[in-house]
């Protein structure tokens, strides 16, 4: 049922108030997802906490986290309209809109946090669970019980064309609700005596909402499932069917409303599976509605215990119903202070007496607790709830064992365990081993070009640590980040006590087609194609060949990129190139002349990776350069080779391109050229730029910037800096002013107006302030200084970017920018 499926944690949260106990779930599609979470320790307010957190509307949306990115991949993000992955030298058509990572991290995420975790099976979660799922392979339901708890709920939950099948061994698993929307035979088939169906299913959508294919598959599995579904919930004890009208089941706002639905039908039907429960208790009992007439009442404890846990009978009547005392035993028996309990009516001398028999768990005399060290004994033993000197209480240690688990999983040691559990009945030594997870062995699978090598560099955990969650949900980022998988999955299992990790990926095809386009009003229309081989030799080495055409703008380029060479951190680049641009000259916002730049030649640099923040390199390059008269005058022609040298660093912690909302973004180099580097002409140049972004209530970014350059007297034209443009400088055209050296200062206050799927809406402002110099040597003066201000309107869509800019500055300057596309 989608964002319906909510509704089924407000069920859940009526059954706790009324301390009705839950003993076996089984969850088809989200019903796998709540079921999953509740059977894993989750109260039913902590799993509405996850539920409130999680951006249900940027769910199918698996590009991996820019900020899990490396340098060159932000780079390259975010420059096409159109990429296409080819096999065969044929467009590969994707199974679904999403493969279904980002839900599967979450899913992950939250199953590794739980407090139970399936070891041998489902059954070893506080409370058994099964998950529904079906096989497009053989047609045929599959039921969960063992395994990968998040990959089971992935794939039960896995809708067709939304959401890839999920491949495990020879099946292609997609939503249960295919094949059984609500398993009411699987849930009898775990011995259960009462079943309670949550009734979230979807009702048939309306014309207006069958408007993409996965709606209309959706459409048509509804259709299929009705007589199933039907027959299926007269064979329930209770149906609770919240009542929501106007939520499809895919409209995750408004989740208040949809857990208070929840909540209400639960409420109302309480009273009826109250009575049903009593009538489930009386099942199990001969005669449950006997009576007996008892004269007195003996309590018998056998064993010495305290007077505090002697149990005190009292009864206002002598007659005595079965079912009374039954509820008398198991009242007792929960307490958990109690090896077995008997009740038995004797007859003697006429009169009837009901004994009790209490024969109580051996006395635990000291607790023994094996581990690792990994946590101080201080915390480990703040967790215990067994009493020294008292009997042995199996409830008290249930309550312990998840305080354990909840301590050691809030610290990140998401696979402790709990091992060798042994009551020493002689000497009353109860004992027992946390196994704090320590990592046995590692393997890579579903890898088939990518050696493992690369995957394995980017997972931190190795063989021999203490798995921790914060290290392996990196480890997971890193993996995904390469762009090389379109699902990554961490499995794991226990043999002989030992802790296997798999790391689980399914590879796309290495060959990417890609296509750009760009507008601007002062450059025209541009386009950008490339052909790209993301994986040369399964190292994740990419190899270009890029063209960018256009009115004003030629680029054909080869391109060798290296993130990560061998398992070290430092990077490469090999960079062959032609690239042709024209270019105005201005002046007082009149073009003057224009001239053809032309540059050919080769770059090669090094550098370290700064974790994923940015990089340190070097860079060498070598090209022959030349300035070609078009029209007009105020630029020089000529012909140059030019060797030049540059030490930079680049910092990136933005989180997304275009309209970041938060990170900083700091670039500064120093770069020269000489003879002694096969060089024409000797020159230097220092450039340093710093902007930040930062965001109030998901609405108001504030963006400040400052950046300064300066180059000394010989520095060629070609290589002087520039400032004008709606990026740059209100006021100005783009590169409209040309110098040595210069200095800007900017703020940017930007408003989202509109947020939603396709399209989001900004409009903002920027001020400017700064000069520029021709002669680097010039003294500067305060009235040199230029003031600019402006403002935009921008649209962001899949198809690209149109932003709409007006600026003005105190030279007198009136401009407007126009530009659409991608930025490259």
């Amino acid at each position: 049922g989608g964002a319906r499926g909510i509704a089924q944690i407000g069920v859940l949260k009526v059954l706790e108030e009324h301390n009705i106990p839950v003993d076996a779930i089984v969850g088809t599609s989200i019903g796998s997802i709540i079921g999953g979470l509740y059977a894993s320790g989750y109260t039913a307010d902590e799993i509405w906490q996850i539920a409130r957190r999680i951006n249900w509307s940027n769910i199918i949306v698996d590009q991996p986290e820019r900020t899990s990115l490396f340098l060159s991949q932000k780079q390259w993000r975010g420059k096409f309209l159109v990429s296409v992955r080819l096999k065969n030298f044929s467009p590969e058509i994707p199974a679904a809109v999403s493969p279904g990572q980002k839900l599967y991290d979450v899913l992950s995420k939250v199953i590794l946090k739980a407090p139970f975790h399936a070891k041998e099976s489902f059954n070893d979660l506080k409370i058994p669970f099964r998950a529904v799922a079906t096989d497009l392979v053989t047609g045929k339901k599959v039921i969960f019980q063992q395994g990968d708890l998040a990959e089971s709920m992935l794939a039960s939950s896995a809708i067709p064309l939304l959401f890839s099948p999920v491949e495990k061994d020879s099946s292609l698993l997609v939503d249960g609700g295919l094949l059984d929307n609500i398993p009411i035979d699987e849930t009898r088939r775990l011995n259960v005596d009462l079943v309670i169906a949550v009734n979230t299913t979807s009702p048939l959508r309306k014309p207006d909402e069958l408007s993409v294919p996965w709606k209309i598959a959706d459409q048509v599995t509804t259709i299929m499932q009705q007589k199933q579904k039907l027959a299926q919930l007269q064979k329930a004890d209770i149906v609770i069917k919240p009542e929501f009208p106007d939520n499809t089941n895919i409209d995750f706002h408004n989740l208040e409303k949809v857990y208070s639905a929840g909540v209400q039908a639960a409420r109302s039907n309480l009273n009826l599976l109250l009575r049903r429960i009593e009538q489930a208790k009386l099942k199990m009992l001969t005669n449950p509605d006997r009576n007996f007439n008892v004269d007195s009442v003996i309590v018998i404890v056998k064993g010495s215990v305290p007077d505090s846990l002697k149990p005190r009978i009292v009864h206002g009547s002598k007659i005595w119903r079965a079912i009374e005392i039954y509820d008398l035993l198991n009242h007792y028996f929960q307490c958990g202070w109690w090896n077995s309990i008997r009740a038995r009516l004797i007859e003697n001398s006429g009169k009837h007496i009901l004994q009790f028999v209490f024969s109580p768990n051996p006395v635990v005399q000291t607790v023994n607790i094996s581990h690792g060290g990994i946590l101080p004994d201080s915390l480990i033993n703040a967790t215990l709830h067994l009493k020294v000197g008292l009997p042995f209480n199996s409830t008290l240690w249930q309550r312990t064992r998840e305080q354990l688990f909840r301590l050691y999983r809030s610290k990140g040691y998401s696979l402790a365990t709990i091992n060798n559990v042994n009551l020493d009945t002689l000497n009353g030594i109860f004992s027992f081993t946390i196994h704090e997870g320590k990592i046995a062995n590692i393997v890579v699978t579903g890898n088939t070009r990518t050696r493992n090598m690369t995957i394995l560099r980017e997972f931190p955990l190795k063989e021999g640590d203490i798995f921790n969650y914060y290290f392996a949900q990196r480890g997971l980022r890193n993996v995904y980040g390469l762009g090389l998988f379109n699902r990554v999955q961490l499995n794991y299992h226990w043999h002989q006590n030992q802790l296997q990790l798999q790391i689980k990926v399914e590879e796309k095809s290495p060959f990417l087609l890609q296509v750009g386009w760009n507008y601007s009003r002062e450059r025209r229309f541009k386009y950008l194609l490339e052909l790209t081989d993301e994986n040369i030799l399964g190292t994740g080495s990419r190899l270009s060949l890029i063209n960018i055409y256009g009115k004003r703008d030629q680029l054909y380029q080869l391109l060798w990129q290296t993130d990560r060479i061998f398992r070290t951190y430092l990077t490469s680049t090999v960079d062959l190139h032609f690239h042709q641009a024209n270019q105005f000259i201005y002046t007082k916002g009149n073009i003057l002349g224009e001239y053809q730049e032309r540059r050919s030649g080769v770059r090669f640099s090094i550098g370290q990776q700064v974790q994923r923040l940015g990089t340190i390199s070097a860079e060498i390059t070598i090209e022959a350069i030349s300035l070609r008269h078009v029209s007009g005058k105020g630029y020089p022609t000529s012909r140059t080779h030019q060797a030049k040298i540059r030490l930079q660093s680049i910092v990136d912690s933005l989180d997304k391109i275009p309209f970041p909302s938060r990170g900083k973004y700091h670039h500064f180099y120093y770069e020269a050229s000489s003879e002694f580097l096969g060089s024409e002409v000797s020159f230097f140049k220092l450039y340093s730029s710093m902007e930040t972004y930062f965001t109030l209530e998901h609405i108001f970014t504030s963006h400040p910037k400052i950046a300064w350059g300066t180059s000394d007297i010989t520095t060629p034209f070609q290589e002087m800096f520039h400032l004008g443009g709606a990026n740059s400088f209100y006021g100005w055209y783009e590169r409209e002013k040309l110098g040595r050296r210069f200095f800007l200062a900017s703020i940017e206050g930007r408003l989202l107006l509109h947020r939603s799927l396709p399209l989001n809406i900004y409009w903002g402002m920027r001020y400017d302030v700064g000069a520029i110099w021709e002669n680097s040597l010039q003294e500067i003066n305060w009235s040199d200084f230029v003031q600019g201000y402006g403002t935009y309107l921008a649209f962001d869509s899949f198809a690209g970017l149109i932003s709409i800019h007006y600026g003005e500055n105190t030279t007198g300057r009136k401009e407007y920018y126009l530009t659409a596309g991608f930025h490259f």
